[in-house]
């Protein structure tokens, strides 16, 4: 039996996170959309704000925006498992640069879904342009 399915579609990279439901080919609608200041942040506002981060005087200097991107990858990771449960999606494309790619992998954790992984940062592209690279890396909206 052949059924249309819905997509997952996520743009992210380690200050913004764009969530669509694409529908079909030519059919996409955003859902939702997190934003993390913090990862703007120079290395030097980042050790001077208050938080639960430990610094030494060791450590590299691109630790704390290092941590910040983790922390988002962490939220964005919760918030596709929270939107592939509540769509009951079986299928989700991930376009990110390849380090906060590494840290979405590393974070989401739901096995049964199909993820397609796209080493490309679309933050800033249109939601026609996301689907058509999404499209153009294997995404499919028919079950066979």
């Amino acid at each position: 039996m052949i059924a249309l399915k819905q997509v997952l579609v996520v743009v992210a990279d380690a200050a913004e996170a764009k969530f669509f439901i694409a529908h079909s080919p030519k059919l996409i609608k955003q859902i939702d959309y997190l934003h993390h200041a913090e990862s703007r942040l120079s290395n030097q506002d980042l050790t001077t704000k208050e938080n639960d981060f430990i610094t030494c005087p060791y450590e590299d200097k691109n630790s704390m925006k290092n941590h910040e991107k983790v922390l988002f990858a962490k939220k964005v990771a919760r918030n596709m498992e929270k939107i592939v449960g509540s769509n009951n999606l079986n299928e989700i494309c991930i376009m990110a640069n390849p380090r906060f790619l590494g840290e979405l992998h590393k974070n989401f954790s739901n096995n049964n879904i199909n993820v397609i992984a796209i080493n490309k940062d679309l933050v800033k592209a249109s939601d026609q342009d996301v689907l058509h690279d999404a499209v153009d890396a294997g995404v499919t909206f028919m079950d066979v």
